[in-house]
């Protein structure tokens, strides 16, 4: 969800519980538990992984595929999946491979587009393995958009007033430079920031 102020609020917890882990004596580390049980198919269907579609157990590849439907839907105003019901959404999370993100916006780094891609893979073996991969490549992406317009001189500035103007419905818009910027970040920054 985002707020009037441009501010991103994540919403939807409804499938972790708290637990602890004792580590060392004295000490402990707070961390979330999937609710989601082999068998069962728990979650919002439009971000679902393969495997949580299919009712299979699922670990944190599965956090990253429904990371990767975000990004695209930061980066092209559009999700990548789509079905008249829930079973023909379902049937395209796990058939279809979407465009690449580049086909819908050309102006986005082909890096990018590889990126997402990746995180979109139906088998949780070919996406990233750890989260801390999939955010050093939006960091090294950050940097070498960063380093290209500093070369160029060329700096891409959205215009999030334009779209806040009264009686205009807000939609997903990306600048030039990647996708909107929230509070002076883009995307690969806040996408950073929630893997960290």
């Amino acid at each position: 969800m985002m707020t009037g102020d441009w501010r991103v609020k994540v919403l939807d917890f409804g499938l972790a519980e708290f637990r602890q882990e004792v580590l060392e004596v004295g000490r402990t580390e707070s961390q979330t538990e999937s609710l989601s049980k082999e068998g069962h198919v728990l979650g919002t269907v439009p971000y679902m992984s393969p495997e949580q579609a299919q009712g299979r157990s699922v670990d944190h590849r599965s956090d990253i595929f429904s990371l990767g439907i975000i990004l695209y839907e930061l980066s092209t105003g559009r999700r990548p999946f789509h079905g008249q019901s829930t079973a023909e959404l379902i049937s395209s999370i796990l058939r279809d491979a979407p465009p690449l993100v580049t086909e819908h916006r050309s102006d986005l780094p082909r890096h990018l587009a590889r990126i997402v891609r990746r995180c979109l893979e139906k088998n949780p073996n070919r996406r990233y393995q750890i989260t801390e991969d999939l955010r050093n490549d939006l960091e090294d992406l950050r940097n070498e958009i960063d380093s290209e317009e500093a070369g160029s001189g060329k700096v891409s500035t959205p215009e999030p007033a334009r779209l806040r103007r009264r009686g205009r419905r807000r939609r997903n818009t990306c600048s030039p430079r990647l996708c909107l910027k929230f509070e002076g970040r883009d995307a690969t920054s806040l996408a950073s920031e929630v893997i960290l």
